[in-house]
Order: structure tokens, then sequence, then C-alpha cells
């Protein structure tokens, strides 16, 4: 597994810290679990989203998707990808090197997305709900 320089470490703290200003700004939103269940549909189980809040807002992002570092090639050329077998999202350390900040931000939001899907609903949403649940807390 690749790991980090200081530089790219720091580049990704920064880039957990403002997704996670995101996040809480968008469940401070009193039809946060509302607006969810429009991206996610009506099998989202809200208990479980109240837990994922609080679990977010106790102990922070890579409490909710623990990260890891690989090669680009792991991930076939591909930047971010949540695999639910293993609780993990795999960011591609080429990807963590060349992003601008709004992009890695970007790539994070999606995953939780994806983390959300997985953890809290009953089925899976089709379509691309990491992009959709990106755009919808980047909206406030």
């Amino acid at each position: 597994m690749p790991t980090a320089t200081p530089d790219l470490a720091t580049k990704l703290d920064n880039a957990l810290v403002q997704a996670a200003t995101i996040l809480s700004t968008f469940f401070s939103q009193t039809d946060a679990t509302v607006l969810l269940a429009d991206v996610f549909g009506d099998q989202l189980n809200l208990e479980t989203v109240q837990k994922i809040i609080s679990t977010l807002g106790l102990e922070g992002l890579t409490a909710l998707i623990p990260l890891e570092l690989v090669a680009a090639e792991v991930l076939d050329g591909g930047t971010a990808v949540y695999v639910a077998e293993a609780n993990t999202v795999y960011l591609a350390e080429e990807f963590l090197a060349d992003a601008l900040p709004d992009q890695l931000v970007a790539a994070l939001l999606q995953q939780v997305g994806y983390v959300l899907d997985d953890f809290a609903n009953l089925t899976d949403t089709a379509g691309s709900e990491g992009a959709i649940f990106e755009a919808l807390v980047t909206s406030f």
C-alpha cells in the first residue's frame, strides 16, 4: 500500500476537514433526512442515518469511511471506490497528488454517498447516488 508523503497527508487531511464541514452544514438542515430520502428513496433507514450523523460529529469522516491509498492501477485508472465488503474507500494516490482541493472533496463526498446507501438503505439506489449525494450536500 502506498503511503502519503507529508504534503499529501496534509492535502488529504484538509480535504477531510472540508468534507466534514460540508456534511455538518447539510445535516444541520431541518429537512436533511427528507432530502436524503429524495436521493436514496423511501427505503432509507432514518435511525441508521442518525447514527451515522452522530458518528460523523463525534469521530469525524474517517470513522465512517476508512481510507486506504492504492495505486491507480489497482482501481483500473479510477480515482476512488468504496468497497462494501471491506468497508473501505480506496483512494488512488495519483489522484490525491494531482487533484485540486475541490476535486478531492467532491470525490470524498461521493464516497460518503455510497457508504450511506450501503449502510442505511434497504435496497441499492439506482444510478450514481454518490454524485447525486455530493451535489445535494454541496448546494447548502
